[in-house]
């Protein structure tokens, strides 16, 4: 039976604020008042508390065993790898900051040979230490084997003291590497040099996380998903009708032609705007008037001729006669307009009656209206007074 000294006084026992663990048999033989099950529970409970203290990184030390095959040397980072059942405690071995798992728990205060017994503490002034090239309050990381670095690693483990190149001092300081570790410690990054936007990435020569704002891509384009290779956008669009300036893409000016426009396309008449129209453009019952004018009248469909303002006579040849052209002139100077065939086509007459010769009129009011109905044929509309057989 596991026995211990107790005070006369029951109620108080109190816990020890940094209690060292101690494995129950090293407790003394009962020489007290009472021997009861309420004292060995009060062991009992006291080894589980210790143990849950440990857990919480509560306990400022704890008794190990060295088994590591070496001796563990004073001021060494080391973390718990288990169970000695022979000797009845808690194995240690050196810590590193090659992964998470390996990560200090404790700071040995002196040497532990190998197979011998200790303590390790979760703090320790490190004298001897060369913490020469540093300053004072400069932070320790964990190194490899049990050592500090001065380089930025996983885990801090203490800020130096003094400096000196063999007398230095590190205050070392070993905080639970799963239970008390902030998100910053276990990325290894310093969160508050991240701002919008920056990116966070594994760094794997340095072996922590680092951030960087965001480099800037020269975006490029591809044509079309069988384009080989990507080029900017002035490089990749129809120079001839779409262009880029001032770094916008635009229409080019006269860069939409007939060739670029389909068939079927069309735009009402309503939607155009006539301010400033002259003979050979866009034309749909929109007058055109010539002052003077001999040579070949617009192609465009349903155009509209007159000779107001006209100082003399006006000779047009017709558009080649195709389906759905309609051509109208009108007298509203007293001269004469002469409207000429092109080529072979024929006129009918509002008579009925085929004309091979072109038509005229010179009265102010008289108007005339062609319209062809099958290819190479004109057809009079109407008349609004006599046309003349020229």
């Amino acid at each position: 039976m596991v026995t211990i000294t107790t005070t006369k006084d029951d109620a108080t026992y109190p816990l020890e604020t940094a209690p060292v663990l101690q494995e129950a048999r090293n407790y003394p033989t009962h020489v007290g008042h009472r021997n009861s099950a309420k004292h060995i529970g009060k062991v009992i409970f006291d080894q589980l508390l210790l143990l849950s203290h440990l857990l919480n990184g509560q306990v400022a030390s704890v008794s190990v065993i060295n088994k590591t095959g070496s001796s563990i040397g004073a001021f060494k980072l080391v973390r718990i790898s288990g169970f000695d059942t022979t000797a009845g405690k808690l194995k240690i071995v050196l810590a590193d900051k090659d992964s998470q798992t390996t990560l200090a728990q404790f700071v040995t205060r002196a040497a532990i040979a190998n197979d011998a017994s200790g303590v390790v503490y979760r703090a320790a002034a490190g004298t001897s230490q060369n913490t020469s090239g540093l300053a004072v309050g400069d932070t320790v990381y964990l190194g490899d084997d049990g050592a500090w670095s001065a380089t930025a690693g996983r885990q801090k483990v203490g800020v130096v003291k003094t400096v000196h190149a063999t007398t230095g001092t590190i205050e070392f300081y070993v905080d639970d590497p799963v239970i008390r570790f902030r998100i910053e410690d276990l990325l290894n990054v310093d969160l508050a040099g991240v701002l919008d936007g920056y990116t966070l990435s594994w760094n794997a020569a340095q072996s922590k996380f680092v951030v960087a704002a965001n480099a800037t891509t020269d975006e490029k384009v591809k044509g079309s998903s069988g384009d080989a290779t990507a080029g900017y956008l002035d490089a990749k669009v129809d120079n001839s009708t779409i262009e880029v300036s001032s770094n916008a893409l635009r229409v080019k000016a006269s860069g939409i032609l007939n060739s670029h426009i389909g068939a079927a396309a069309a735009i009402a008449w309503s939607k155009i705007s006539k301010s400033g129209a002259v003979a050979g453009d866009v034309g749909a019952e929109y007058p055109f008037s010539h002052s003077s004018h001999t040579g070949a009248f617009s192609a465009a469909d349903n155009t509209d001729h007159n000779n107001d303002g006209a100082s003399g006579d006006i000779v047009g040849t017709l558009p080649a006669a195709v389906v759905g052209v309609r051509v109208r002139a009108t007298i509203l100077a007293g001269h004469k307009i002469t409207l000429n065939r092109a080529g072979s086509d024929v006129i009918y007459g509002n008579d009925g009656s085929t004309t091979n010769t072109n038509v005229f009129a010179n009265t102010v009011g008289k108007t005339i209206e062609l319209e062809c109905k099958k290819t190479g044929v004109w057809i009079i509309n109407f008349m609004n007074g006599a046309w003349t057989a020229a």
